[in-house]
């Protein structure tokens, strides 16, 4: 039987990820991820409420149609007598799933921080990354899809990890770990701009490892070639690029709005493809659900393809 592992995580836009041309951050796995499967170079959100994005994602449903339908990718897993179980550290991924069929939704508490981490594996956006590999590591197969947080949770990257985007003659980063929100005025140093970038590299390098200890996992269990992978950004954070830094000002710019989405079909050649077409949150569900041989009513597929 065919499986997937889905891994969304929030505010990890393609400006942070080398295979999207980073010429910052460091994510090794997501390349070697991207260097075996097919990028979607253009790919959007197409809300900004998470909630919308989520079943977006989920029924194949643009954000702006009418969530009339009954269908959901939760739904179609349980019809076809196949596991499904989300994994997430946010509230609102659990409740939207929940109300779309997903029986099996494991929602983990995140402890706050008030300062940087001393070790990467202790970070807060580890925490449900540790959940569902020691799942994966029991045997749990289906559907496994984990939902990050991701950059809206605490930057807790332990300095030291921050200090490796130094260039020569940086000063140090940010030691702070709430996220960012400032505009970037006259008055603002620009050392202090460039140093949030450092940090959020840093966080993109923690996600990275997470995802190389899960990709590890799937890889020693006697069924790792049933797997197809799919791992997707809702959208970035602004580091800078126009005039904001952080959380706390929606902008209609395309480091908030693009998306980092690569899929890596457990039948697939051949590898390391780009696809340029425009497309956005509800093709990844149905492509997710071709990937499966999982058949979706046509009826309730107006948008996603």
């Amino acid at each position: 039987m065919k499986n997937a592992l889905a891994i969304v995580v929030e505010g990890v836009g393609t400006g942070l990820i080398g295979a999207y041309g980073s010429n910052t951050a460091t994510t090794p796995a997501i390349d070697q991820l991207a260097a075996q499967g097919l990028v979607l170079d253009q790919c959007f959100l197409d809300s900004r409420q998470l909630s919308t994005q989520l079943r977006s994602l989920w029924t194949g449903l643009h954000g702006r149609q009418e969530a009339t339908s009954e269908w959901s990718l939760w739904r179609a897993f349980e019809e076809n007598q196949r596991p499904a179980a989300l994994y997430t550290d946010c509230p609102v991924a659990a409740d939207i799933a929940q109300q779309l069929g997903c029986k099996q939704v494991t929602l983990i508490s995140v402890e706050p921080v008030t300062e940087p981490v001393e070790d990467s594996a202790e970070c807060s956006l580890m925490t449900v990354f540790a959940a569902a590999a020691e799942a994966l590591a029991e045997g749990v197969d289906g559907l496994v899809w984990i939902h990050s947080r991701g950059l809206r949770l605490a930057w807790d990257a332990p300095l030291e990890l921050r200090e490796k985007f130094l260039d020569p003659e940086d000063p140090a980063p940010p030691a702070e770990v709430d996220a960012p929100g400032f505009e970037v005025d006259a008055s603002v140093d620009p050392d202090w701009v460039i140093g949030w970038g450092q940090v959020a590299a840093a966080q993109a390098a923690v996600l990275d490892d997470a995802i190389a200890a899960l990709y590890a996992t799937v890889a020693t269990r006697p069924d790792a070639a049933q797997w197809s992978l799919l791992f997707a950004s809702l959208g970035g954070v602004p580091l800078g690029e126009h005039g904001y830094v952080g959380w706390g000002k929606e902008q209609l710019h395309g480091e908030e709005l693009g998306c980092a989405a690569i899929i890596l079909p457990s039948e697939y050649e051949p590898v390391g493809q780009r696809r340029g077409e425009l497309c956005q949150l509800p093709d990844l569900a149905v492509t997710l659900m071709h990937c499966l041989d999982l058949e979706i009513p046509l009826p309730n597929r107006a948008w996603g393809r």
